[in-house]
């Protein structure tokens, strides 16, 4: 919607306000702009089956105010790996999906912004794989969040997800046409897998291929390989497979994203 790095000077457009605005019908992403000289700042938008909110760069961050935004979900379509890259506040308003699953989890991973008195409809996937286990990573801050589906209406409490790495026998192997993926860990991994988990991947040096290239290949995007759906004869089903998982190899490491 709004694009201030491809076009015009390319200096960014973080000058521009956003007042009000209905967006809906699989938009790609609200913004790609840099904030170099100004913030950027969103006043009551809407927007309904928003693929992601896009790309933020720039010292001078953005701010949402009481946004609504349901994201785009539904079987045989891919999932966003991010859905902001950058430095956000938001304030207000509701992030969510409409698919009423209780375990779909908006991958909120690598940002250094603040959620503050809004709704969410799960606990989302914060922890980067950006420099795990050591720290390092951007980590969203929250307060005041309700949810709507696991949890009804119980606000978002501190340190609600945490990260496993696993080894697996077998790379996961993607279906690109109907975004879902199988996995066939180890026995011990297999038994500690659970359904409703993310697997989240980190993509090794020889497999920084991106179809989106909003994504940084100079660091560990973290990459959603997919949702655990079933467990049956020591392979995992997955849907929810991110836009950016590409091989069926590739990956430093796995990871399970899962609700303490």
């Amino acid at each position: 919607m709004i694009d201030g790095v491809n076009y015009g000077r390319g200096t960014g457009g973080g000058s521009v306000d956003m007042y009000g605005g209905n967006i809906a019908g699989n938009v790609n992403q609200l913004v790609n702009i840099n904030t170099d000289r100004f913030n950027f700042t969103s006043y009551g938008l809407h927007a309904e089956s928003l693929f992601r909110i896009g790309t933020i760069r720039g010292g001078a961050g953005a701010n949402f105010m009481v946004p609504q935004i349901d994201f785009l979900t539904g079987p045989g379509l891919p999932a966003a790996d991010y859905i902001l890259y950058g430095n956000a506040n938001f304030y207000g308003g509701c992030l969510r999906y409409y698919d009423d699953q209780p375990n779909h989890r908006l991958n909120l991973a690598a940002i250094d912004g603040y959620f503050r008195d809004m709704s969410l409809n799960t606990p989302p996937i914060t922890y980067s794989l950006q420099g795990y286990p050591g720290g390092g990573w951007d980590h969203p801050q929250f307060e005041n969040i309700h949810l709507y589906y696991n949890q009804g209406t119980k606000k978002l409490k501190d340190n609600f997800d945490d990260l496993i790495k696993f080894d697996r026998a077998v790379p996961p192997k993607i279906d690109r046409q109907k975004w879902t993926a199988t996995l066939t860990p180890t026995d011990y991994d297999f038994g500690n897998i659970k359904v409703g988990d993310y697997i989240l991947g980190a993509p090794g040096s020889s497999s920084k291929r991106f179809y989106d290239q909003g994504l940084n290949p100079n660091v560990a995007p973290t990459l959603q390989i997919g949702r655990v759906t079933r467990k049956e004869k020591g392979i995992v089903y997955l849907d929810d497979v991110g836009l950016n998982v590409f091989t069926e190899s590739g990956y430093d490491a796995l990871y399970i994203s899962r609700i303490k």
